[in-house]
């Protein structure tokens, strides 16, 4: 049975972006719904840009640097 999605359409989630030795965070709404290890969009409510980000946890979606 597949697990339930962590992240709802619509949910405000947090941006991470990290790299080495650092940790960038934003907030954003979630475009679609996802599980752990999906990939969805995500809108950056600052800067009005959709990206796409990978779902790790409820609430934290990660971008690649």
């Amino acid at each position: 049975m597949d697990a339930p999605p962590v992240i709802h359409k619509g949910d405000r989630v947090m941006i991470e972006v990290k790299g080495k030795g650092l940790l960038v965070q934003a907030v954003g709404m979630a475009k679609s719904a996802g599980r752990a290890g999906d990939t969805i969009p995500v809108l950056n409510q600052t800067s009005g840009r959709e990206i796409l980000g990978m779902v790790m946890t409820a609430g934290v979606v990660e971008v690649p640097f």
